[in-house]
Protein backbone atom coordinates (compact mmCIF):
# COMPACT_ATOMS: atom_id res chain seq x y z
CA UNK A 1 0.00 0.00 0.00
CA UNK A 2 0.80 3.66 -1.06
CA UNK A 3 -0.56 6.73 -0.44
CA UNK A 4 -0.51 9.42 -2.50
CA UNK A 5 -0.78 13.04 -1.34
CA UNK A 6 -3.46 15.81 -2.25
CA UNK A 7 -1.68 17.00 -5.05
CA UNK A 8 -0.94 13.80 -6.17
CA UNK A 9 -4.63 13.12 -6.29
CA UNK A 10 -5.22 16.28 -7.98
CA UNK A 11 -2.98 15.81 -10.88
CA UNK A 12 -5.19 12.17 -11.54
CA UNK A 13 -8.08 14.29 -11.30
CA UNK A 14 -7.04 16.63 -14.20
CA UNK A 15 -5.94 13.34 -16.20
CA UNK A 16 -9.38 12.08 -15.68
CA UNK A 17 -11.18 15.34 -16.58
CA UNK A 18 -9.20 15.77 -19.53
CA UNK A 19 -10.27 12.08 -20.70
CA UNK A 20 -13.89 13.02 -19.92
CA UNK A 21 -13.26 16.42 -21.83
CA UNK A 22 -12.06 14.53 -24.83
CA UNK A 23 -15.46 12.33 -24.96
CA UNK A 24 -17.48 14.81 -24.54
CA UNK A 25 -15.78 17.32 -27.21
CA UNK A 26 -16.05 14.27 -30.11
CA UNK A 27 -19.66 13.22 -28.94
CA UNK A 28 -20.74 17.07 -28.61
CA UNK A 29 -21.96 16.61 -25.10
CA UNK A 30 -22.06 19.96 -22.70
CA UNK A 31 -20.64 19.67 -19.44
CA UNK A 32 -20.04 22.43 -17.18
CA UNK A 33 -17.00 22.86 -14.24
CA UNK A 34 -18.96 22.88 -11.56
CA UNK A 35 -19.30 24.32 -7.55
CA UNK A 36 -15.92 25.28 -6.05
CA UNK A 37 -14.39 23.79 -9.25
CA UNK A 38 -16.06 26.28 -11.11
CA UNK A 39 -15.45 28.83 -8.66
CA UNK A 40 -11.70 27.95 -9.01
CA UNK A 41 -11.70 28.37 -12.73
CA UNK A 42 -13.00 31.46 -12.21
CA UNK A 43 -11.50 32.73 -9.28
CA UNK A 44 -7.96 31.19 -9.25
CA UNK A 45 -7.77 29.45 -12.81
CA UNK A 46 -7.26 26.34 -11.42
CA UNK A 47 -8.54 24.04 -7.98
CA UNK A 48 -8.96 26.66 -5.30
CA UNK A 49 -5.64 26.64 -2.84
CA UNK A 50 -7.46 24.33 -0.29
CA UNK A 51 -10.01 22.29 -2.21
CA UNK A 52 -9.18 18.80 -2.81
CA UNK A 53 -12.28 17.86 -5.23
CA UNK A 54 -13.57 18.35 -8.61
CA UNK A 55 -17.28 18.28 -10.14
CA UNK A 56 -18.74 18.69 -12.97
CA UNK A 57 -22.62 19.00 -13.90
CA UNK A 58 -24.66 18.57 -17.61
CA UNK A 59 -28.27 18.51 -18.27
CA UNK A 60 -30.11 15.04 -17.71
CA UNK A 61 -29.77 14.13 -21.09
CA UNK A 62 -26.23 14.79 -21.36
CA UNK A 63 -25.44 13.43 -18.56
CA UNK A 64 -26.88 9.90 -19.52
CA UNK A 65 -25.30 10.17 -22.93
CA UNK A 66 -21.79 10.98 -21.20
CA UNK A 67 -22.05 7.98 -18.57
CA UNK A 68 -23.02 5.12 -20.74
CA UNK A 69 -19.49 6.32 -22.96
CA UNK A 70 -17.42 6.31 -20.24
CA UNK A 71 -18.86 2.68 -18.69
CA UNK A 72 -16.90 1.56 -21.95
CA UNK A 73 -13.20 2.78 -20.43
CA UNK A 74 -11.32 0.10 -18.89
CA UNK A 75 -9.46 2.33 -16.67
CA UNK A 76 -12.04 3.42 -15.18
CA UNK A 77 -15.51 2.87 -13.55
CA UNK A 78 -18.91 4.61 -12.57
CA UNK A 79 -20.35 4.66 -8.82
CA UNK A 80 -23.77 5.36 -7.71
CA UNK A 81 -26.90 4.19 -6.35
CA UNK A 82 -27.64 2.12 -9.08
CA UNK A 83 -23.93 0.42 -9.84
CA UNK A 84 -22.80 0.52 -5.76
CA UNK A 85 -25.47 -1.33 -3.20
CA UNK A 86 -23.23 0.99 -0.57
CA UNK A 87 -23.60 3.87 -2.78
CA UNK A 88 -26.81 6.58 -1.66
CA UNK A 89 -25.63 9.21 -4.72
CA UNK A 90 -28.10 10.10 -7.24
CA UNK A 91 -25.13 11.70 -9.09
CA UNK A 92 -22.14 10.01 -10.16
CA UNK A 93 -18.43 9.32 -8.97
CA UNK A 94 -16.25 8.66 -11.81
CA UNK A 95 -13.62 6.20 -10.33
CA UNK A 96 -9.68 5.28 -11.32
CA UNK A 97 -9.71 2.06 -10.71
CA UNK A 98 -5.35 2.45 -9.93
CA UNK A 99 -6.78 4.11 -6.26
CA UNK A 100 -8.36 3.16 -3.39
CA UNK A 101 -9.47 5.08 -0.83
CA UNK A 102 -9.02 5.19 3.76
CA UNK A 103 -11.95 7.08 4.85
CA UNK A 104 -11.88 7.75 8.74
CA UNK A 105 -14.26 9.29 11.16
CA UNK A 106 -14.43 9.86 15.03
CA UNK A 107 -15.67 5.81 15.18
CA UNK A 108 -14.70 3.92 11.76
CA UNK A 109 -12.12 3.21 9.34
CA UNK A 110 -13.14 1.84 5.98
CA UNK A 111 -11.82 0.83 2.81
CA UNK A 112 -13.81 2.05 0.12
CA UNK A 113 -13.24 -0.06 -3.66
CA UNK A 114 -13.01 3.66 -5.08
CA UNK A 115 -9.76 6.12 -4.71
CA UNK A 116 -9.40 9.39 -6.53
CA UNK A 117 -12.61 10.33 -8.35
CA UNK A 118 -14.32 13.19 -10.10
CA UNK A 119 -18.11 13.72 -9.16
CA UNK A 120 -20.31 14.23 -11.91
CA UNK A 121 -24.16 15.72 -11.22
CA UNK A 122 -27.25 16.05 -13.43
CA UNK A 123 -29.62 18.57 -13.91
CA UNK A 124 -33.23 18.03 -14.04
CA UNK A 125 -36.53 20.05 -14.85
CA UNK A 126 -38.15 20.94 -11.66
CA UNK A 127 -41.60 22.06 -11.11
CA UNK A 128 -42.29 25.54 -12.47
CA UNK A 129 -45.30 26.14 -9.77
CA UNK A 130 -43.09 24.77 -6.87
CA UNK A 131 -39.31 23.40 -7.21
CA UNK A 132 -38.85 23.62 -3.46
CA UNK A 133 -41.49 20.98 -3.23
CA UNK A 134 -39.81 19.00 -5.45
CA UNK A 135 -36.11 18.99 -3.88
CA UNK A 136 -37.77 19.01 -0.51
CA UNK A 137 -39.59 15.21 -1.88
CA UNK A 138 -36.18 13.89 -3.32
CA UNK A 139 -34.40 14.90 0.09
CA UNK A 140 -36.56 12.58 2.35
CA UNK A 141 -36.65 9.71 -0.85
CA UNK A 142 -32.37 10.40 -0.48
CA UNK A 143 -33.02 9.64 3.69
CA UNK A 144 -34.78 6.65 3.28
CA UNK A 145 -32.33 5.19 0.56
CA UNK A 146 -29.16 6.21 3.11
CA UNK A 147 -31.89 4.09 5.84
CA UNK A 148 -31.01 0.54 3.63
CA UNK A 149 -27.49 0.68 3.81
CA UNK A 150 -25.49 -0.81 6.83
CA UNK A 151 -22.43 1.60 5.96
CA UNK A 152 -24.72 4.65 6.04
CA UNK A 153 -28.38 4.07 8.12
CA UNK A 154 -26.65 5.76 10.65
CA UNK A 155 -25.28 8.81 9.34
CA UNK A 156 -28.86 9.97 8.66
CA UNK A 157 -31.14 12.43 11.14
CA UNK A 158 -30.94 14.80 13.44
CA UNK A 159 -27.24 15.76 15.33
CA UNK A 160 -27.05 12.77 18.01
CA UNK A 161 -24.00 10.77 17.94
CA UNK A 162 -23.04 8.30 15.62
CA UNK A 163 -23.57 5.36 18.11
CA UNK A 164 -26.77 6.82 19.01
CA UNK A 165 -28.08 6.64 15.98
CA UNK A 166 -27.07 3.60 15.27
CA UNK A 167 -29.07 2.19 17.89
CA UNK A 168 -32.50 4.44 17.08
CA UNK A 169 -32.49 3.77 13.42
CA UNK A 170 -31.88 0.55 13.29
CA UNK A 171 -35.58 -0.75 13.33
CA UNK A 172 -35.63 1.97 10.16
CA UNK A 173 -32.49 0.27 8.60
CA UNK A 174 -34.20 -2.77 8.93
CA UNK A 175 -37.78 -1.58 7.56
CA UNK A 176 -36.26 0.06 4.77
CA UNK A 177 -33.91 -2.32 3.64
CA UNK A 178 -35.97 -5.78 3.87
CA UNK A 179 -39.48 -4.53 3.55
CA UNK A 180 -39.61 -1.40 1.92
CA UNK A 181 -36.06 -2.31 -0.28
CA UNK A 182 -33.43 -0.51 -2.00
CA UNK A 183 -34.80 -0.86 -5.44
CA UNK A 184 -37.96 0.48 -4.82
CA UNK A 185 -36.92 3.26 -3.37
CA UNK A 186 -34.33 4.20 -5.96
CA UNK A 187 -37.42 3.78 -8.79
CA UNK A 188 -38.82 6.23 -6.34
CA UNK A 189 -36.38 8.45 -6.51
CA UNK A 190 -35.28 8.85 -10.49
CA UNK A 191 -39.42 9.42 -10.71
CA UNK A 192 -38.85 12.43 -8.13
CA UNK A 193 -35.75 13.41 -9.99
CA UNK A 194 -36.97 13.48 -13.96
CA UNK A 195 -40.90 13.63 -13.41
CA UNK A 196 -40.89 17.32 -15.34
CA UNK A 197 -37.85 16.04 -17.78
CA UNK A 198 -40.66 15.51 -20.53
CA UNK A 199 -42.06 18.95 -20.10
CA UNK A 200 -39.24 20.92 -20.03
CA UNK A 201 -40.13 23.57 -17.65
CA UNK A 202 -38.01 26.77 -17.55
CA UNK A 203 -36.31 25.73 -14.27
CA UNK A 204 -33.36 23.63 -13.85
CA UNK A 205 -31.84 22.24 -10.58
CA UNK A 206 -30.21 19.93 -8.74
CA UNK A 207 -30.80 18.72 -5.06
CA UNK A 208 -28.21 20.09 -2.46
CA UNK A 209 -28.01 20.01 1.07
CA UNK A 210 -28.83 24.06 0.66
CA UNK A 211 -31.64 23.44 -1.41
CA UNK A 212 -31.42 26.55 -3.29
CA UNK A 213 -30.31 24.86 -6.63
CA UNK A 214 -32.96 26.24 -8.77
CA UNK A 215 -31.64 27.41 -11.87
CA UNK A 216 -33.32 29.52 -15.19
CA UNK A 217 -32.83 26.91 -18.01
CA UNK A 218 -31.18 29.80 -20.35
CA UNK A 219 -28.13 29.82 -18.03
CA UNK A 220 -27.34 26.33 -19.20
CA UNK A 221 -27.78 26.83 -22.53
CA UNK A 222 -24.69 28.92 -23.72
CA UNK A 223 -20.86 27.34 -22.93
CA UNK A 224 -17.50 28.84 -22.89
CA UNK A 225 -14.09 27.08 -22.60
CA UNK A 226 -12.53 28.56 -18.88
CA UNK A 227 -8.56 28.39 -17.92
CA UNK A 228 -8.28 25.61 -15.79
CA UNK A 229 -4.45 24.69 -14.35
CA UNK A 230 -3.15 25.31 -17.96
CA UNK A 231 -6.08 24.09 -19.39
CA UNK A 232 -8.96 24.33 -21.21
CA UNK A 233 -12.55 23.09 -20.14
CA UNK A 234 -15.88 23.94 -20.69
CA UNK A 235 -18.11 25.83 -18.13
CA UNK A 236 -21.40 28.30 -18.15
CA UNK A 237 -21.37 31.06 -19.84
CA UNK A 238 -23.23 32.55 -17.51
CA UNK A 239 -20.93 31.40 -14.45
CA UNK A 240 -22.04 34.32 -12.22
CA UNK A 241 -25.51 34.49 -12.25
CA UNK A 242 -25.33 30.58 -10.93
CA UNK A 243 -22.48 30.68 -8.70
CA UNK A 244 -24.60 33.79 -7.25
CA UNK A 245 -27.46 31.47 -6.49
CA UNK A 246 -25.56 29.06 -4.74
CA UNK A 247 -22.91 31.22 -3.01
CA UNK A 248 -23.91 34.62 -2.73
CA UNK A 249 -20.00 36.83 -2.67
CA UNK A 250 -18.18 34.00 -4.40
CA UNK A 251 -15.45 36.58 -5.22
CA UNK A 252 -14.81 36.83 -1.41
CA UNK A 253 -12.60 34.78 -0.10
CA UNK A 254 -13.57 33.04 2.88
CA UNK A 255 -11.68 33.50 6.33
CA UNK A 256 -8.57 31.22 6.82
CA UNK A 257 -9.78 29.09 9.46
CA UNK A 258 -12.78 27.91 7.21
CA UNK A 259 -10.27 27.43 4.36
CA UNK A 260 -10.50 23.69 4.86
CA UNK A 261 -10.91 20.83 1.90
CA UNK A 262 -13.78 19.16 2.20
CA UNK A 263 -12.80 15.22 2.33
CA UNK A 264 -9.99 15.83 5.11
CA UNK A 265 -10.86 12.35 6.38
CA UNK A 266 -9.83 10.80 2.80
CA UNK A 267 -6.39 8.88 2.21
CA UNK A 268 -5.98 7.62 -1.23
CA UNK A 269 -3.78 4.93 -1.60
CA UNK A 270 -2.21 2.49 -4.85
CA UNK A 271 -2.73 -1.28 -3.54
CA UNK A 272 0.54 -3.03 -4.60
Amino acid sequence: MRYITIDQAKQVMLEMMDYIHDICIKNDIKYSLAYGTLIGAVRHKGFIPWDDDFDIFLTRENYEKLLKLLEKSGDYFIVNYNTDSNSCNHYSHFCSKKYKCEQSNKTLTQMTNFGVFIDIFPLDYLDKDNPKKQLLEIKQSLKKLKLTSFLNYNKTGKKYTTYLKAITNFPRFLYYKFIIKRKKIIEEINLKLTKNNKKKTNILGEYSSRMNEIYDRKDFEEYIFGDFENRKYMMIKNFDTVLKIHYGDYNKLPPEEERKNGHAHFKYFIDE
